[in-house]
């Protein structure tokens, strides 16, 4: 993996995704028809080429999923079947997103026992909004596809993750062409949902009730980039940011009255001293109920994501109730507006694992999203049996092709450092070197020995 600066086309949006939408301004300009825009350094270098004012309906309208269909509505199923290995992006986003082994299913694309493959891509290393993965892609036949998933969400328990689906046509297509993409090719396809499973699915892209469908075109190379969004989760995580905001004002204003050691037996007449404070801690645990709800409803089940709100709901309808239950309830206040924050870091991640990404009509046989019973028992038998002979301290080269020099490096690192450096080696010296490198773990006492003796 390889750096590629190159100019881009930035639209103004929300960093932190809450709206996804980019941000449309009102200018007015002075009595000399000048505009002032100031763009103010926060951290890392950056180069501004130009600033253009576009009509805001350009990036803010994009139609809906029906108006597409009418689009293509009678053009016929595409033939062929494209599958896309999802270790084999074209570009990525941040250098922290690299293709990572899953051995946990035989159904995994490509999958082995007997040594380590990087096979998967994604996972805690694409959670962050804005970051994105792209892929390139051509049919063999022109018609309406599925863009298909093997994916696995099995970390926001409860909960589900979203991505935004751009689509971008070659120079061969200019608008107005059929099979033409610049960008959110309609509105539902910027909150794609993929719903929590401890194990492995494999869905059209959709929006949890509608799977889409899209035009593609025989011989034109299509780029497909999905970008990580907060979806219908960004009004979620911004009514909790500002419920949040509100409960540790509350907090405060319960402090500066009773200190930071209130006496439980005192009268402290909160209702009158401070009726605006208790008013609003119950309003504060209407809204975080109504948010726990729309979150069990979205998605069919409580977990552990809804139990804190529910919690923290709870304790403010008892505090707000009943003023007698304040002063003996305060630090238990304080440690349940620590864990609402840590819900609001957590929700805000949209951590995604993908294997592979298939483009085949909505009428071809699903791929096996997990294994049968035999391939399961097959692949774990085999891993059992591998234990026995694989050297897992040997960490060798990716490539087979026979080269002018073969190097053995010995590393007293722990295998997630040396995995650093195996990707080093791989993408930049024996690429340009054409010399193999076989990185192998040793202990730390073990290199002086062995180099005194003459066999290290």
């Amino acid at each position: 993996m390889a750096q590629k600066p190159e100019w881009t086309t930035y639209t103004v949006k929300d960093s932190n995704g809450f709206t996804q939408k980019p941000f449309a301004f009102v200018f007015a300009p002075d009595d000399k028809g000048n505009i002032v825009i100031s763009l103010e350094g926060v951290n890392e270098p950056i180069v501004i080429s130009n600033i253009r004012l576009t009509p805001a309906t350009k990036y803010t309208t994009y139609g809906t999923y029906a108006d597409y269909q009418s689009k293509y509505n009678g053009e016929n199923k595409g033939a062929g079947i494209m599958k896309v290995e999802g270790e084999y992006f074209s570009a990525v986003s941040d250098q922290t997103i690299y293709p990572m082994a899953d051995t946990t299913s035989a159904a995994s694309s490509p999958v082995a026992t007997d040594r380590t493959l990087l096979n998967v891509v994604g996972g805690e290393k694409w959670q962050n909004v804005g970051q994105w993965i792209e892929y390139d892609f051509k049919v063999t036949d022109s018609g309406m596809y599925n863009i298909l998933m093997r994916y696995k969400q099995n970390i926001l328990d409860g909960m589900s993750v979203c991505r935004t689906l751009y689509l971008y046509s070659d120079s061969s297509l200019n608008e107005g062409d059929k099979g033409y993409y610049n960008g959110i090719p309609f509105e539902e396809a910027s909150r794609l949902k993929f719903n929590y499973d401890n194990d492995w699915n494999v869905a059209a892209v959709g929006d949890g009730t509608t799977e889409f469908e899209f035009y593609f075109q025989e011989g034109v190379t299509y780029t497909l980039r999905l970008e990580v969004s907060l979806g219908s989760m960004g009004d979620i995580v911004r009514r909790v940011q500002e419920s949040l905001d509100a409960i540790n004002a509350d907090y405060l204003n319960i402090l500066k009255l009773t200190g930071t050691s209130p006496d439980e037996f005192r009268d402290y007449n909160f209702y009158q001293t401070i009726p605006a404070t208790m008013g609003d801690m119950y309003d504060q645990h209407e809204e975080i109920e109504a948010i726990a709800d729309l979150i069990t409803a979205e998605a069919t089940t409580k977990s552990s994501m809804t139990a804190t709100l529910v919690n923290v709901s709870d304790l403010l309808e008892e505090m707000s109730s009943d003023e007698a239950e304040v002063a003996k309830n305060l630090e238990q206040l304080k440690t349940y507006i620590g864990s609402l924050g840590t819900w609001l870091g957590d929700a805000k991640t949209q951590p995604l694992l993908l294997d592979y990404i298939v483009i085949q009509s909505s009428e071809a046989e699903l791929p096996k999203a997990k294994a049968n019973i035999f391939e399961a028992l097959w692949h774990e038998l085999s891993g059992f049996g591998q234990s026995f002979f694989r050297n897992y301290d040997r960490m060798g080269a990716t490539t087979e092709e026979a080269t002018e020099e073969n190097v053995e490096v010995w590393l007293a690192y722990g295998r997630d450092q040396s995995q650093v450096i195996r990707n080093l080696i791989n993408n930049n010296f024996s690429n340009t070197e054409g010399i193999t490198v076989n990185l192998k773990l040793v202990a730390g006492g073990t290199l002086l020995p062995s180099i005194l003796s003459g066999s290290g």
